[in-house]
């Protein structure tokens, strides 16, 4: 019998960020792979037969291989249950808004759109991309070594990951004179900017991702329907608009700091930032 999957090989699904995130550190992101083709084949039943999953799998991994997959899975992105009247196994497979429970991760607003690929290496890096480039309006700023941290693997890594994303590399200015060597070795550095010579501290880099991104259908009625399934509130740190800055500044807390874009290129190619810090009721730049 021939499967929806087996029509065709592009296969996109829809994808959650935080979700993905949360597979990588648990190196769970063949079973996520498996879980999202099985949703695919499912498309609303309440179940999906197991082999159909394994047929829909070959394009991507060796059917021995989906079935120790589905083994390694088993209880937490899905539940089999043979039915020896029509001599098939079941898959029952867990929930969006359970699974984001028993991974430990809050129910996302937004998904993004994956196409499914053979190469592991290849979809990590595509999981990867659709966190760090999904954070506020659509951008996120992040450094390579937090990443590595956060899925146990090396920078190098993380490097190889990120190698097909769009990333700026970013510096604020600050008003310090001279350069120590401890403030080298706190990402401090000297740069040229607009012909002045002045002291900059590094920032992680920004990322940007063409990958389609949409707000998450359910995300309403999941947060009607308990009081623990909401995100909090996102406070913007980043613009480019020094008109919406300058909004964001009147309403900053005690030690919050914004960054506001300069628009200017140093000499080192480093994205120039403006940052500005609330200290006992008044605003300092750094």
């Amino acid at each position: 019998m021939t499967t929806k999957c087996q029509e065709t090989d592009n296969i996109t699904v829809r994808t959650l960020p935080e979700l993905n995130m949360a597979a990588l550190e648990k190196h769970l992101d063949r079973q996520l792979r498996l879980w999202y083709l099985a949703r695919f084949v499912e498309n609303g039943e309440p179940w999906v037969d197991r082999q159909r999953v394994i047929d829909a799998a070959v394009p991507y991994m060796h059917p021995a291989t989906s079935a120790n997959v589905l083994v390694a899975g088993e209880g937490l992105f899905w539940k089999s249950m043979a039915c020896e009247r029509e001599g098939i196994v079941r898959l029952y497979l867990t929930g969006t808004i359970h699974l984001c429970k028993q991974m430990g991760v809050e129910i996302p607003r937004k998904w993004v759109e994956l196409l499914v690929v053979r190469s592991l290496a290849q979809w990590r890096s595509m999981l990867m991309e659709t966190f760090i480039s999904t954070g506020h309006d659509g951008k996120r700023m992040i450094s390579q070594s937090t990443l590595a941290n956060r899925i146990g693997r090396t920078r190098n890594t993380v490097t190889n990951y990120l190698q097909d994303v769009e990333k700026e590399k970013n510096s604020v200015v600050t008003e310090r004179k001279t350069l120590t060597p401890e403030l080298a070795r706190s990402g401090h550095h000297r740069t040229v900017v607009n012909g002045e010579t002045v002291i900059a501290r590094r920032l992680p880099n920004r990322y940007r991702s063409k990958r389609r991104v949409g707000g998450f259908g359910q995300g309403k009625r999941m947060q009607a329907g308990s009081l623990h399934t909401g995100r909090g509130t996102d406070r913007r740190l980043y613009f480019d608009d020094s008109g919406r800055a300058a909004r964001r500044i009147e309403r900053l807390r005690d030690g919050e700091t914004v960054y506001v874009r300069l628009g200017e290129t140093c000499a080192l190619g480093h994205v120039m930032w403006a940052g500005i810090m609330r200290v006992d009721d008044s605003v300092y730049g750094l």
